[in-house]
């Protein structure tokens, strides 16, 4: 089946409304998630450009950083929620 078509039979049996069913639960489990994700990116860049003075050194942090953030897909199951 493809995406068309599952849209389309969505459509059918629950018009505008099956399409946004869950899309609340969705936005409130990802709101907190992303402002956790932003709120420690932002911690880690100011505590980098106090700590490091060349641009080297503050890019091959940052890089280091974004690459184990990257690397979890959600925030919550670092705290193990």
């Amino acid at each position: 089946m493809t995406t068309r078509q599952t849209l389309l039979e969505i459509w059918r049996d629950g018009g505008i409304k099956g399409l946004f069913t869950g899309v609340g639960p969705r936005v409130a489990r990802a709101g907190p998630s992303v402002g956790i994700v932003v709120s420690f990116y932002e911690v880690v860049k100011y505590a980098l450009q106090q700590t490091f003075d060349t641009v080297k050194e503050k890019f091959q942090h940052l890089t280091r950083f974004l690459t184990l953030t990257i690397s979890f897909e959600d925030p919550f199951h670092l705290m193990g929620w």
